[in-house]
C-alpha cells in the first residue's frame, strides 16, 4: 500500500488480490492487467490508461468501481478510425451524387 506506480508498465500483470490502497497509478499502463479483486481505496488512477482485457472483476474501492470516473483514459481501438472515416467518405459521395 502507498506504493508508487507513477508512469508503470503494468500491461498483463497479475495484480489479482493486491493491496494498492492509497497507491500512485498516476499514467500508469493497465492494459490487459488482472486486477480482480484488488484494492485500489484511495489509489490515484489519474490519466491511467486500460483497454477492453483490463479485469475490473470485484476491485475493493470507491475509485475502483468506475474507471472513467476515476480518471481512467480508455485506449480506443484503431479500427473505429477506419470506420468513422468510412461514414464521413459515404456521407460525402452520396452529398457530390447529382440530382435529376
Amino acid at each position: 500500500s502507498g506504493a508508487n506506480l507513477s508512469n508503470a508498465d503494468l500491461s498483463n500483470a497479475n495484480l489479482y488480490a493486491a493491496n494498492l490502497s492509497y497507491a500512485n497509478l498516476y499514467d500508469a499502463n493497465l492494459s490487459g492487467a488482472n486486477l480482480s479483486y484488488a484494492n485500489l481505496s484511495n489509489a490515484y488512477l489519474y490519466a491511467a490508461t486500460y483497454n477492453d482485457q483490463t479485469v475490473f472483476t470485484g476491485v475493493i474501492g470507491i475509485n475502483a468501481l468506475d474507471p472513467v470516473a476515476a480518471g481512467m483514459v480508455f485506449v480506443p481501438v484503431p479500427a473505429a478510425l477506419w470506420l468513422f472515416g468510412s461514414g464521413l467518405g459515404l456521407l460525402g459521395w452520396m452529398r457530390r451524387k447529382p440530382t435529376a
